[in-house]
């Protein structure tokens, strides 16, 4: 089989690394796999690892992703760059990570997607699929009908005075919200709300894990490791690995944890 992997970055951040551990398991499992990313602090040497953009288109997008509110319609030239190499490498199957990152022209992909009757699954790394402008609406339930008025319009992706999520929410639904080629994927949490949107509603959604590479993450032996760092061996371990300045990442449940379990064997 052949696949497509899509992901704004394909080694930085959580995104970089799902997508990245993705194409080598495809690969490993005898795929033919190509992975297409918008930009990253390093460049692979990889001829399958293909970068999109410039830092100039980048940099264009996200200025006028902030002066107009539609982030997603700009970067037509790494756009098309993109769909060339898909028509060259014809792919079975494309798998779609983190769209949002001012690389990429959503309406020239999805229409080219859907032209071709490409099987695809889009990987719901935030929320962005079902909602009109944001990743992450949080308290905010306009994803379920109708995405107007933003209240998170100067929230990543920002737009400094125009309000166009009721336009994406609308260019969405029409371009995969009720196709048969396309499955969306997230953990449960997810799943359970793209069900309830006006977007994906009529989609065919499904509940999976992030994959990990176990290579990496798995147990070892961590006595010397204890002693280095004077945790007692009988102690439980609790690590957490987001930037405290992040509210969404909820350090703050963390650092209550940590008063609450003083007590305990647990470092």
């Amino acid at each position: 089989m052949k696949i497509a992997i899509l992901n704004v970055t394909f080694q930085y951040g959580s995104t970089g690394q799902l997508a990245y551990n993705f194409y080598k398991k495809a690969k490993e499992n005898g795929n033919e796999a190509r992975l297409y990313y918008g930009r990253d602090c390093i460049e692979s040497k990889d001829e399958n690892i293909i970068k999109l953009g410039s830092n100039s288109s980048i940099y264009f997008h996200a200025v006028m992703s902030r002066l107009t509110g539609l982030e997603g319609y700009f970067s037509k030239g790494s756009t098309r760059k993109l769909i060339e190499s898909l028509n060259e490498f014809s792919p079975d199957l494309i798998v779609l990570f983190n769209l949002v990152g001012y690389y990429l022209n959503e309406p020239m992909l999805f229409s080219y997607i859907n032209e071709k009757m490409i099987k695809t699954v889009y990987s719901m790394i935030d929320e962005y699929a079902y909602c009109g402008k944001c990743c992450y609406p949080e308290k905010c339930q306009k994803f379920l009908e109708k995405c107007d008025k933003c209240p998170k319009k100067r929230r990543f992706p920002k737009s400094l005075f125009f309000d166009y999520s009721k336009k994406k929410q609308m260019m969405k639904k029409n371009l995969y919200g009720g196709k048969n080629n396309y499955i969306f994927t997230a953990p449960e949490y997810v799943c359970n709300r793209a069900k309830l949107s006006y977007i994906l509603r009529n989609a065919d959604i499904r509940p999976i894990d992030e994959c990990i590479d176990v290579e990496t993450y798995k147990p070892y032996a961590t006595h010397d490791l204890r002693r280095k760092l004077c945790i007692p061996d009988n102690h439980k371990v609790v690590l957490n690995v987001c930037p405290t300045s992040n509210k969404r990442k909820g350090e703050q449940y963390y650092f209550d944890a940590i008063r609450l379990f003083t007590d305990e064997d647990i470092t």
